[in-house]
């Protein structure tokens, strides 16, 4: 038998496997009824069941290029809920909060099961029915996405989520894990509704849950935590988590006027490696703020004068429990804005770690490097119009007004235009996987940048990272001589749809790949190289494409 009728029965046998592990019936939602009115998501999903009250299923597929719109709030209860884009290319679906005019908005997912999320756009404020944009009059709730009840897995994977009144994603009765993956979370807080204490990304601090991982995401824009834990009100045991990952993210403009990593009882373990962080704790270290000094006294370090220190990451110790800190190859920047506030109000830049991270972090390479500013190629505007009004208005919470906000931007911005990417010849943005610190969904380049200290002793082809990707993945390998390396990419039925061929020096080496035109699924790469020393390699990964 012919080596390529058997790679393809194998990747026929694997994609059959994959569709017999997918059996469950799906419902396409359409975002309009028969008779053209809004087919609102929450009750079209609560009402799908059969005469006997039985639900039918609980995978539903929301058309590309289409929106969506939510009028209260969607619960699972008693049934696992995935929602999804329908595969092929096109926009993202766009799910949207409207405006009632009685309750405002409402929180849109309160998840009283499982929940899995891909490909979604979702916006916790929606246009104003009259005049079709954003309006700082209308309340958001304060929570957009919530793990309601204990033991669940809250899993959201290549979406955009954005706008919420206090925290976008927020766990209320302790869930199993929380899983979120090559999205980006944007915009936080509503200062015409609330304070500038409220706006965080994550809030975990009300229930004990076991898993948090936060991999090669964009969080964008908050005026308080990217992390809340620690909870004053909790026992050492009541809101304890057994582990939390951070890896590979891109943290852009949060001021933390509550601190920005604010960690209570960690059971096993605190990792935090390769992500980057600009203007993230914006409003700085500032012991003359009274509301803010309070989060940090009689909890974190003091100086030798007995000032407490403002951290990016502070951990409250339970003595009970001795976590393990992984905290490497970490980068921070902030703009000359932030710094000439900083300069004017007599703000001190914060520390990295407080004490106890700081003597127990293991890892590889710096725990974090502050670099100079550099440019991302197009993000929101910084918010130093809020920070300046905050201090204007003498320190207080309550700054805002119906014009001073975050940089929302509209569907179009988040969805066509955000790049976090960045060009640098600076080292110190090599993660530890040797990929660009911060998110990679963004194509970094490193330029000038070799380090030749230690050279692959043996050819090896690595998983490509990130895996599930949208569009584009690194595909990395190591090569111990000068080789001619061939990439080649096939789908499930054992079809080329993808050719490269380089000559790459000695070292950890790869190939950026970009499937924008292919549709979602399992595709199979092979590497072969020819090296200088008259010896070849050749491997074969499989990786998952999900739009």
């Amino acid at each position: 038998m012919k080596k390529s009728t058997i790679l393809v029965i194998l990747l026929m046998t694997a994609f059959w496997a994959l569709g017999s592990a997918q059996t469950s019936a799906q419902t396409t939602l359409y975002p309009h009824n028969t008779d053209g009115s809004i087919n609102y998501v929450n009750s079209a999903i609560k009402s799908d069941t059969t005469d006997a009250g039985i639900r039918k299923d609980s995978i539903f597929v929301f058309l590309r290029d289409s929106t969506y719109y939510f009028n209260g709030t969607l619960s699972n209860t008693g049934y696992s809920l995935t929602l999804k884009a329908s595969d092929g290319a096109g926009r993202k679906p766009i799910l949207r909060n409207v405006f009632t005019g009685v309750d405002d908005y409402y929180i849109m997912l309160q998840a009283g099961n499982n929940v899995y999320i891909s490909n979604l756009y979702i916006d916790g404020e929606g246009p104003n029915p009259e005049t079709g944009e954003w309006d700082a009059t209308d309340i958001m709730d304060g929570a957009l996405l919530q793990a309601a009840t204990s033991g669940v897995e809250f899993f959201i994977d290549s979406s955009v989520v954005v706008n919420s009144a206090q925290v976008i994603v927020k766990t209320s009765s302790g869930a199993r894990v929380v899983k979120l993956t090559n999205s980006v979370f944007a915009n936080s807080g509503q200062l015409s509704a609330d304070n500038i204490g409220n706006g965080r990304f994550i809030d975990v601090r009300n229930h004990a849950t076991d898993t948090i991982i936060v991999k090669n995401c964009t969080i964008i824009s908050g005026y308080d935590n990217v992390l809340r834990h620690y909870n004053a009100n909790a026992t050492s045991t009541s809101a304890e988590v057994q582990d939390i990952e951070f890896d590979h993210n891109t943290i852009y403009n949060y001021a933390g006027a509550n601190g920005l990593f604010q960690l209570g009882n960690i059971v096993k373990s605190f990792k935090f490696t390769n992500n980057l962080l600009v203007d993230a704790l914006s409003l700085g270290w500032d012991t003359t703020d009274a509301l803010r000094y309070q989060e940090y006294v009689g909890l974190f370090d003091t100086t030798a004068t007995g000032k407490y220190v403002m951290h990016l990451i502070e951990h409250v110790v339970y003595s009970a429990e001795t976590p393990t800190f992984e905290v490497s190859n970490n980068v921070v920047a902030y703009d000359t804005a932030v710094t000439n506030f900083w300069k004017a109000y007599g703000v001190a830049t914060p520390p990295y770690v407080d004490d106890v991270i700081a003597a127990n972090a293991t890892g590889s390479g710096t725990t974090f490097t502050t670099v100079d500013p550099f440019a991302f190629k197009k993000v929101p505007n910084a918010m130093t119009n809020v920070l300046y009004s905050y201090k204007a208005n003498g320190y207080g919470y309550t700054v805002g007004t119906d014009t001073l906000d975050i940089d929302r931007r509209n569907v179009d911005f988040w969805l066509d235009s955000l790049d976090c990417s960045y060009t640098t010849a600076n080292k110190a943005f090599v993660g530890t996987d040797k990929l660009p610190v911060g998110s990679t969904v963004w194509n970094s380049k490193i330029t000038a940048v070799s380090d030749k200290s230690v050279k692959p002793t043996t050819f090896a082809l690595n998983n490509n990272y990130p895996n599930p990707f949208n569009p584009s993945t690194v595909i990395s390998f190591n090569l111990p001589v000068k080789s001619n390396v061939t990439l080649k990419v096939f789908n499930i039925l054992g079809q080329e749809v993808y050719s490269a061929v380089k000559d790459f020096s000695a070292g950890s080496q790869s190939f950026n790949f970009n499937a924008k035109g292919l549709g979602s699924g399992i595709y199979i790469y092979t590497v072969k190289a020819a090296g200088v020393d008259g010896k070849n390699f050749s491997a074969t990964k499989k990786m998952t494409l999900l739009k």
